[in-house]
C-alpha cells in the first residue's frame, strides 16, 4: 500500500461518538503534518533515500495547501485520506481515530440503515430482512454510483479494503458525508433483476443501526463462531474436514474451546495441531479444508508449524526481519510500545535496547535471522490426502506465508478470492502507537520488514497471491441469495467431480 490505511479505532458497534465539530488552526494541523512525515520518514522500514525525500517534498507542499484553513477533525482526517505518500506500510500502519475524540454523540448523525456485502462485480443488501429485499443490488446512493461510493470512502480497491468496507459502511460513509439524513437508493431485486427501482430511506441513529447489524447481518455466516480462536467439523458424507483457524497468534481473551487446557505457551501450537490432526486420521478423513479467510496473521514460525501437518515432502523455511534503526523519531508522542503503555523516555530505551539486542549490525539496516534455512519435515501426524485453503481479503501477514508456502507447494486448491496480505516484505513485527497531540489521532507504524526465501518468491512471484479458483459473477451472487458458503460449497462440488471420476 503506498498510503497509511485509515481506519476508525471503535467500528461501528464499539463507537459511541462522531466527530467534534470544532476548527483547529491550521498551524496546529501543519504542525501534525509535520510530525506525521518525521515518523514515517524515521521508521518505514522499506523507504529509499529517493522516497523519504519525495515525502519531505510532499509534506511540505500539503502543508502549504491548509495554510490559513481552519479544520474540524473530520474534515482533516478526510484531508489525509487524500494524501499520496508512498510510505511502502501495508495493512500493519494505520491512522486511528479514537473514541476519546469523536464529539458530541451520535444522536446527531443519521447512519445508513442498510448493511451491505460487496462482490466482484456487485454490492449487495446484506440483510435477511429490512427496508430493502435482501440481495437486492444497489446501484446508487442519493444519485451517486455505489463504485463511486466506494472510491470515496477508499482509493484502496483491494479486498481488504472491501472487507473492512463492508463491515463499517454506515459509518465510512457518515465521515465523507456527515450531514446526510436520508438516502435515496436506486436498487434491483433478486426477482427482477431487469427493473431498476428507488427508495428513499430515512437514516438511523446509532442505537438503531447497531441493533440492524446484530439482528439482520447474513454475512458472515456463522457470525459467532468467528470469536473462536478455532472451529472443526466433519462432513461424513464427502469425507471431508473443515479446519478454520482464526490466528496464528495464540490469543488468550478468545473462545479456546478444548484447547484452552494448553498452557506452555511454546507447545501450544503443536499440541493443538497434533490434537486436530490426530482426529483426522481416526475418522479416515480423505479431504481437508483449511479456512484462513479470517485469519489476519500472528507469530511467524507458526505458519510452517501448520503446514508440517499436511506436507508430503520436506520443505526449507527462512525469515530474516530488518529494522533501519533503532533511534525512533518524536518520542514525545510515543504512547504504546507494542501493546505496553509508554510512560516516557526510560520506557523507550529500555523496550529499545531489549529489542536491539537480538539483532546483527549489517551494511545499511539492522538484521535477525528469525529462522535460518530451516528444514522442516512432514509431521508423523500428517495428512496426505487432498486439502483445499479458503482465503480471502481478511488474508493477512502471516496467514499470507502460511498461502504462498501452500500455493508454492503445490499442495493442494486455493478457492476465494486475491488475498489482503503480500508475501514479500512484509512490514510487520514490533509496532509504536503515536498519539497526535491535537486532533488526538493515532499513528500505529510497524518498525520491522520481514522477508522469506528466495526460492518462495521464485515460486511464488505475484505480490499478493490470487487463488485457483475465483468466484465471481452470477454463480457467486447465487450461492449468496440462497444464504450458502460460495467457497466451502465449491469444495464440496470439487470433492463430488473427484468421486465420480
Amino acid at each position: 500500500m503506498r498510503i497509511l490505511l485509515l481506519a476508525v479505532a471503535g467500528l461501528l458497534l464499539l463507537s459511541n461518538q462522531l466527530f467534534g465539530q470544532d476548527k483547529i488552526d491550521s498551524k496546529l494541523l501543519q504542525e501534525e503534518l509535520e510530525i506525521l512525515g518525521d515518523i514515517v520518514i524515521g521508521i518505514s522500514p522499506k523507504l529509499s533515500k529517493e522516497e523519504r525525500n519525495q515525502i519531505s517534498k510532499l509534506i511540505e507542499e500539503k502543508k502549504s495547501t491548509i495554510e490559513g484553513k481552519a479544520m474540524t477533525s473530520l474534515e482533516y482526517f478526510n484531508f489525509l485520506a487524500e494524501l499520496d505518500l508512498p510510505t511502502q506500510f501495508d495493512e500493519h500502519a494505520s491512522i486511528q481515530i479514537d473514541e476519546d475524540v469523536l464529539t458530541p454523540l451520535l444522536k446527531e448523525a443519521k447512519l445508513f440503515p442498510l448493511p451491505i456485502k460487496i462482490l466482484k462485480d456487485r454490492v449487495v443488501v446484506n440483510g435477511k430482512r429490512g427496508m430493502l429485499p435482501y440481495a437486492s443490488i444497489i446501484h446508487s446512493i442519493n444519485g451517486q454510483a455505489i463504485d463511486s461510493v466506494l472510491r470515496m470512502i477508499s482509493t484502496d480497491s483491494g479486498n481488504l479494503s472491501k472487507r473492512r468496507i463492508e463491515w463499517q459502511f454506515s459509518i465510512d460513509y457518515c465521515i465523507k458525508k456527515p450531514f446526510t439524513r436520508s438516502y435515496s437508493v436506486a436498487y434491483s431485486e433478486p426477482s427482477a433483476p431487469e427493473i431498476n427501482l428507488k427508495k428513499k430511506i430515512d437514516g438511523l441513529d446509532r442505537s438503531e443501526c447497531v441493533k440492524q447489524l446484530n439482528e439482520l447481518l447474513v454475512y458472515p455466516l456463522n457470525r459467532d463462531s468467528l470469536k473462536n480462536f478455532i472451529n472443526t467439523k466433519y462432513y461424513p458424507k464427502h469425507k471431508a474436514y473443515y479446519f478454520q483457524l482464526n490466528s496464528f497468534s495464540w490469543d488468550e481473551n478468545s473462545n479456546l474451546g478444548r484447547f484452552e487446557r494448553f498452557s506452555n505457551k511454546k507447545a501450544k501450537f503443536d499440541k493443538c495441531f497434533k490434537k486436530i490432526f490426530k482426529e483426522v486420521g481416526k475418522l479416515g478423513a480423505e479431504n481437508l479444508i483449511i479456512d484462513l479467510r479470517h485469519n489476519g496473521g500472528g507469530e511467524i514460525h507458526n505458519p510452517g508449524l501448520l503446514y508440517s501437518y499436511i506436507a508430503k515432502n520436506k520443505f526449507v523455511q527462512h525469515a530474516r526481519l530488518e529494522i533501519p534503526d533503532f533511534l525512533l523519531p518524536q518520542e514525545e508522542y510515543i504512547i504504546k510500545l507494542d501493546d505496553k503503555e509508554c510512560k516516557g523516555e526510560e520506557d523507550i530505551a529500555d523496550f529499545m535496547n531489549a529489542y536491539r539486542s537480538n539483532f546483527e549490525k549489517g551494511e545499511s539496516s539492522f538484521f535477525s535471522e528469525a529462522i535460518k534455512e530451516q528444514e522442516m519435515l512432514p509431521n508423523k501426524h500428517a495428512f496426505r490426502g487432498n486439502v483445499y485453503l479458503l482465503v480471502g481479503g481478511y488474508t493477512c501477514s502471516a496467514s499470507s506465508y502460511f498461502t504462498a508456502l501452500f500455493k508454492g507447494e503445490k499442495r493442494g486448491v486455493i478457492i476465494g478470492e486475491q488475498i489482503g496480505g503480500s508475501h514479500h516484505s512484509i512490514t510487520a513485527g514490533t509496532n509504536i502507537t503515536y498519539q497526535m497531540p491535537h486532533t488526538g489521532f493515532k499513528v500505529k507504524v510497524p518498525l520491522m520488514v520481514v522477508n522469506f526465501s528466495d526460492e518462495l518468491y521464485e515460486k511464488v512471484p505475484e505480490l499478493k497471491v490470487n487463488p485457483d479458483i475465483e468466484l465471481g459473477g452470477e454463480i457467486y451472487y447465487q450461492y449468496v441469495l440462497n444464504k450458502q458458503d460460495p467457497e466451502l460449497e465449491t469444495v464440496f462440488q470439487l470433492i463430488a467431480e473427484g468421486d465420480k471420476n
